[in-house]
């Protein structure tokens, strides 16, 4: 590897528009910039990764790091994950990682920390804060907000503007992981448009929260939830209308 004097390499099969990349920046083969990407020390930028125009990459992390696994594993992995493509405008925290297979629409912020897993899509004008983790082939709406420390876990979906707080935590297997991985039978929780979830609630495997729904901090939720209505406790119970 044949380093420039600020030790950068960028691969010769890269494609490098006018930005600007910080020192101990390494591009894989084939990764795309575009015009007014920066990028901070010291990052890694998987191979086929794409950044579109005037992304911002803050140091150390990342980008586009293909998963892989042991035996531990239950869920098998993708034969073939599309490179990671992070849309015009996002801004990607220190230290972030994010997965090949993930795509990022336009405008999203990652937070310091973040780790997303393969085959996420997080919509446009979301919010991922500092150190929240989101597990495999998970959706995050438009105009989301997913707080500090916060765990999605895998086959989750948040539909647009929803607002989930910090240390929230959720879930997809009621079997905890003593059986084999059968698609169709883990299933995370599914938050319908509009809805919140208070600071350290806890989601359990497939429950649903309706549209506009409230669940209060440290509630465990263990059955959906109607529409409009606001749960708390453990297990949360109805407490009346959300608003």
């Amino acid at each position: 590897m044949n380093t420039d004097a600020q030790g950068r390499w960028v691969h010769p099969e890269a494609l490098i528009g006018r930005v600007e990349l910080g020192p101990g920046v390494v591009v894989q083969r084939g990764a795309v910039l575009e015009d007014g990407c920066i990028v901070g020390a010291h990052v890694v930028i998987e191979a086929g990764t794409v950044l579109r125009a005037g992304v911002r990459v803050f140091p150390g992390a990342v980008l586009g790091r293909p998963p892989v696994a042991t035996p531990a594993a239950s869920r098998p992995l993708a034969a073939e994950l599309p490179p990671l493509e992070v849309g015009p405008g996002s801004i990607i925290g220190a230290h972030a990682v994010l997965y090949r297979g993930v795509r990022l629409e336009s405008e999203v912020m990652i937070g310091d920390l973040a780790s997303i897993r393969e085959e996420c899509v997080i919509g446009t004008v979301s919010l991922v804060a500092r150190s929240v983790t989101i597990n495999y082939h998970t959706v995050v709406g438009a105009h989301c907000k997913i707080m500090d420390l916060t765990h999605l876990t895998g086959n989750m979906t948040l539909e647009d503007e929803v607002f989930v707080s910090a240390l929230v935590s959720s879930a997809n297997d009621n079997q905890m992981w003593q059986g084999e991985y059968v698609e169709g039978r883990v299933i995370g929780p599914v938050l319908r448009r509009g809805c919140s979830i208070g600071l350290g609630a806890v989601l359990l495997p497939g429950v649903e929260i309706g549209q506009r729904a409230v669940v209060g901090a440290g509630s465990v939720v263990t059955r959906n939830v109607p529409a409009g209505r606001r749960v708390m406790g453990v297990p949360a119970r109805d407490a009346g209308p959300a608003v």
